[in-house]
């Protein structure tokens, strides 16, 4: 994988594709892996996602882990939605007073139920989250457990099940106890309408989103810009720029503002969703 490969080193990448391999194809056994930020995590042999942060560590997502540790509050809530087996949850343990990690998928479930062990202030919620107030969803489960998606909503394969479902908004409304200082939100297209529902949420806390855009029918940047000058949000992101000949330095990896005439040059896996309040602070994070 060049990619992996550029942002790793070639020897990194390398020593730590042969020691996974090994796990997956050999030993067939999960094992374990200690994040940057202390905090050990449990890798499923047999787990995609779990091969990727592996091999790329310290940071799977290009320093938005980071950047986002910096605006937990020991004093407030993270919820992380779309869980998966934990990843963001275990990082976001030891920067604030208690974490939501949301998944609907009974495969992913018992992986996090693993990391949660992990860490003592993750609690998870077996739930999809929507933008409507349902109680249940068809949900789709793909054969890779990272990309499964809500049924209906956007084209999808494999098995549809159905499960329990709720809003943001709902499920704060109903724990009046917790103050989400912040979001992340990864569910392969539906990221936006998870965003609106939080409305209520984004009123009262203001909280930092930081959500996975692939860009789809409910996943427009239109849409995306739209709803963040109704609500008075900023979009910033880790990216890696154009070159002068049009391709991207897999090297370079910077934190931008992103905006409707930069969106196309700049390539991207997660977006921070900035209120007002935290915009001056990302400014000065800006390289």
């Amino acid at each position: 994988n060049p990619e992996y490969i550029a942002e790793c080193g070639a020897v990194a990448w390398l020593t730590r594709t042969l020691v996974r391999k090994f796990y997956t194809r050999v030993l067939r056994r999960d094992h374990r892996l200690r994040l940057a930020n202390g905090v050990w995590m449990d890798l499923p042999w047999d787990n995609a996602n779990a091969t990727g942060i592996f091999v790329k560590r310290p940071s799977q997502d290009w320093g938005s882990e980071q950047t986002l540790a910096r605006f937990l509050n020991r004093e407030q809530d993270f919820l992380d939605v779309g869980a998966h087996i934990g990843y963001y949850s275990l990082w976001a343990s030891p920067y604030c007073r208690r974490v939501f990690a949301f998944e609907p998928d009974a495969r992913n479930l018992r992986h996090l139920e693993q990391n949660r062990r992990n860490a003592d202030n993750i609690t998870v919620v077996p739930v999809a989250v929507t933008e409507q107030e349902v109680e249940s969803v068809a949900f789709c489960l793909a054969d890779e457990p990272s990309v499964n998606v809500i049924a209906g909503e956007l084209p999808a394969q494999g098995n549809r099940v159905v499960v329990p479902a709720t809003t943001i908004d709902r499920f704060c409304r109903e724990h009046p106890e917790v103050v989400p200082c912040a979001v992340k939100v990864d569910v392969e297209g539906y990221d936006l309408p998870v965003v609106r529902g939080a409305r209520e949420v984004i009123g009262r806390f203001e909280p930092l989103f930081l959500i996975e855009f692939y860009e789809g029918p409910l996943n427009t940047p239109e849409a995306l810009f739209d709803f963040c000058a109704e609500v008075g949000y900023s979009v910033f992101a880790h990216v890696k720029p154009r070159r002068a000949d049009g391709s991207y330095d897999f090297r370079r990896i910077v934190l931008r503002e992103l905006t409707r005439e930069n969106w196309g040059r700049n390539w991207r896996i997660m977006i921070f969703l900035v209120p007002g309040r935290w915009r001056s602070a990302f400014e000065e994070l800006v390289n």
